[in-house]
């Protein structure tokens, strides 16, 4: 269930992303926070969030054996585009014998 809806959330939001850079460019988008008070606060909780999910996916990927690098330079240069393709393309969870998951 996680990985269709982290497929669906990337499919949207990186279809929407891809207009409004074509719309208006990349620099355009971060120029544009630095405009007033209010745009500075977006982008430091931009940063914000991508300096945490940064770290929760190296921290995952070394428990799990993923290779991290591709999704970190994603999460720079593209936001939550990076975290939710490091979701989606999570592999399937493995459940323990005699372990039941709970729903």
């Amino acid at each position: 269930m996680e990985r269709t809806a982290a497929w669906i959330a990337l499919l949207v939001f990186g279809a929407f992303s891809a207009w409004v850079v074509w719309e208006v460019g990349y620099l355009a988008i971060w120029l544009h926070l630095f405009e007033g008070a209010a745009g500075w606060q977006v982008a430091f909780d931009i940063v914000l969030f991508g300096l945490l999910a940064m770290g929760w996916m190296a921290h995952d990927a070394g428990r799990q054996g993923r290779t991290v690098w591709p999704y970190l330079v994603l999460t720079l240069v593209g936001g939550s585009v990076g975290p939710l393709l490091y979701l989606a393309l999570a592999p399937g969870r493995r459940t323990t014998p005699g372990v039941a998951r709970a729903a």
